[in-house]
């Protein structure tokens, strides 16, 4: 029998079981979070580029979603910032919307199906009248950047809006045109825009057409048979035809991919009718299989041989590879070619630095660009081309310079040098036909461009407000 640990023991492993999982930090769950949710939305995008467009996916599966997880990640910056700071928390029931937005990757569906619901989940902490950064910091949504910092600031129903001080509406009202008052969003009644409605209606016109002036009201979207909501969104698991939300096509459904019906995830759409890509939901073609597109046979198989445009089906069968025959893709056809590889004719690994390349920009590996010699007699794969070499066009030039008019580099002219467009300014600004320096806070500017801090406000430039 098992000995009980002694009373001066038994405290001692109360107080390691105690210590041995500390409080976590709810700022550090909530950057994993956002960390987690780039990685899903980065794989849920890739994986439905490689399983509907695959000769769209021009590197490997693995880089795709490294590159669309930094991208995602980039384009949170100000809300990571606000979560760092504590001037944000994380918004649960905003991360569960997006997860389940994730699983409806279909191909025909709506890419803003599940990418505008995964917005970074966050929800501010900073009452009206305290300092932010971003609109990510306050309460209502709205951060007011008159000053540095700025203020949250929302104005509540039937307070001022829309001049040119007076601050914007809190997210549940809308600012009037007419009375310059903030109006509490509304389930019903007459509107003149979806942004009139409440969160969960629309403002729909006669029969229940989109609205075009007047007559309209608002009324309840979202729903399996409901109107799709503004911009076009349906709830959990359905997808929007363009008109309603629907249910995705089971086994034996009609799916139609040009007008977003589309096929449970599990399903893909049989084409019958080339030409509008319609057919019936069925389970992916297996090895052997007549197909028209790559998406209808089953993961890991391409459909080859196929020519949509001359009438020929292909078959379902194993992705060629490098020094393989293969058909370029042809419209929404795959290729024949393994994902990462092109066809010229042959299946061909991208190319390397300093490896020969054809016209196409897609024909080099990630990072790199099919530039021209500067003796014109070809062209290798590279990083874009300095000065005094060959160009493709404006923005195919290294930094510091500019693609003129011989398609040569040239070093961008600085301020006082004449000019004919902003593309040959180091300042990128080029006013009356001379490069002009960038402007300094306090300076007058009519765009951001001008600005050095690449911030203009009420006609001013402005330091750029950045949290300590």
């Amino acid at each position: 029998m098992p000995r009980r640990p002694s009373l001066l023991v038994a405290p001692l492993l109360a107080a390691v079981g105690a210590c041995s999982d500390p409080p976590q930090d709810p700022r550090l769950a909530a950057a994993r979070t956002l960390d987690e949710l780039c990685g899903a939305r980065a794989q849920a995008a890739c994986d439905r580029l490689a399983r509907c467009h695959p000769a769209s996916m021009d590197v490997s599966a693995a880089q795709c979603v490294a590159n669309a997880a930094a991208e995602c990640r980039a384009g949170q910056a100000a809300a990571r910032a606000a979560v760092a700071s504590g001037r944000a928390v994380l918004d649960a029931a905003a991360a569960a919307r997006c997860r389940e937005a994730l699983s409806q990757t279909r191909c025909g569906a709506d890419e803003r199906a599940w990418s505008d619901p995964c917005g970074p989940p966050v929800r501010g902490a900073i009452a009206d009248g305290g300092p932010c950064w971003s609109d990510f910091d306050c309460t209502a949504g709205v951060c007011e950047l008159s000053a540095c910092p700025g203020v949250c600031r929302a104005a509540g129903e039937g307070q001022a809006c829309g001049g040119s001080d007076p601050p914007r509406c809190e997210v549940s009202s809308y600012c009037d045109r007419a009375t310059r008052r903030c109006v509490a969003r509304r389930a019903s009644g007459a509107c003149s825009g979806s942004g009139e409605c409440a969160a969960g209606f629309v403002c729909l016109g006669t029969a229940g057409a989109a609205c075009t002036g007047t007559g309209c009201t608002c009324a309840g979207c979202g729903a399996e048979g409901q109107p799709c909501c503004d911009p076009p969104r349906c709830g959990a698991g359905l997808e929007c035809d363009g008109q309603r939300c629907r249910a995705p096509g089971g086994i034996g459904d009609a799916c139609d991919l040009r007008h977003r019906r589309s096929c449970a995830a599990d399903f893909s759409c049989r084409v019958d009718e080339v030409a509008g890509l319609a057919g019936t939901c069925d389970v992916p073609s297996t090895d052997g299989a007549a197909c028209w597109f790559g998406w209808e046979c089953a993961p890991g198989l391409a459909c080859l041989d196929a020519d949509p445009d001359a009438g020929r089906r292909g078959a379902c069968g194993t992705p060629r590879g490098p020094g393989e025959p293969c058909r370029p893709p042809v419209h929404d056809a795959t290729g024949d070619c393994a994902t990462s590889l092109y066809c010229d004719g042959t299946c061909h690994a991208r190319g390397g630095s300093g490896d020969a390349c054809g016209a196409g920009l897609d024909l080099c590996s990630t990072g790199l660009w099919c530039v021209p010699l500067p003796d014109r007699s070809g062209s290798r794969c590279g990083g874009l081309p300095g000065a005094g070499e060959a160009c493709l066009s404006p923005y195919f030039c290294a930094d510091g310079t500019y693609c003129d008019a011989s398609r040569a580099c040239v070093s961008h002219r600085r301020a006082g040098e004449a000019c004919a467009a902003a593309t040959e300014c180091a300042s990128t600004v080029c006013e009356s036909g001379t490069c002009t320096p960038l402007r300094a806070d306090g300076e007058a500017c009519v765009g951001a461009l001008q600005c050095a801090s690449r911030d203009c406000r009420d006609g001013r430039c402005r330091a750029a407000c950045m949290p300590p």
